[in-house]
């Protein structure tokens, strides 16, 4: 089902906007993440589970894209989106409400910070996007980007587990609390006008290049593409949000 974004407030930070309301059918969800404390210790139930190996068989070269749409409800000191820790490059992609800034790591070496300021808005609906080419690496934050060029890009993520919501592996309580939807990876890069275009609406899981698809609409972790690569939950954590 086609998801309209109805945009109710304009929110200027760092000379991007955000959508920040959905008008949304009925059988339109997203999943709800509920974070942990910033003591937490451990990380039991707050992430969503992506198979890398079978990510990996359909993105063998570079370039790849990785974009969802999430909407905050607290300020994480170091909020991860994404993270790949099974190899190098290790991928985190994550934002540091404390020092107000967006941050994608590839292998430590090519990272793409956003410029001050540039932070998710809380409690609005958010989109980000990573694409890491050959040469070069460009971070994306409601329309306005970012990016590294001159690189020597090789390696591949996706060697074993992706984590959403959380940087597995790193710290425990990098987590986001709140909504996540639209999940998407795709073997090959995508424009800043197809970004665009599409950030804010279902996609139909036929699309050229699009290799795993998350949109939570039939509340599960199921992987829309005909590739089957479903993502999984703690039980205990994740819960679904109708979006009506």
């Amino acid at each position: 089902m086609r998801k309209n974004y109805l945009i109710w407030s304009l929110l200027i930070v760092s000379l991007f906007t955000v959508q920040a309301g959905k008008s949304i059918a009925a059988d339109n969800y997203s999943a709800v993440l509920p974070g942990v404390g910033s003591s937490a210790t451990v990380n039991t139930n707050s992430y969503i589970t992506i198979p890398g190996a079978s990510l990996k068989s359909q993105i063998t070269t570079l370039p790849f894209t990785f974009e969802m749409s999430f909407r905050p409800t607290a300020k994480n000191a170091y909020g991860t989106i994404w993270s790949d820790r099974s190899q190098t490059p290790i991928c985190v992609l994550y934002y540091d409400n404390t020092n107000s800034y967006l941050r994608f790591d590839y292998g430590g070496t090519s990272s793409v910070v956003s410029s001050v300021g540039a932070v998710p808005v809380l409690n609005a609906w958010n989109h980000v996007a990573v694409t890491v080419t050959a040469t070069s690496i460009k971070l994306t934050l409601n329309g306005v980007s970012w990016s590294k060029s001159g690189l020597t890009n090789t390696a591949i993520p996706f060697t074993g587990t992706s984590y959403i919501g959380c940087d597995y592996g790193g710290a425990v309580n990098r987590t986001i609390t709140g909504q996540v939807d639209e999940i998407r990876i795709w073997n090959k890069s995508r424009t800043e006008d197809e970004l665009n275009a599409d950030k804010f609406k279902s996609l139909t899981g036929t699309e050229p290049g699009l290799v795993a698809y998350y949109n939570f609409d039939s509340q599960n972790t199921n992987d829309v593409t005909a590739n089957a690569f479903n993502a999984a939950a703690p039980t205990d954590g994740l819960t679904y949000n109708n979006l009506t």
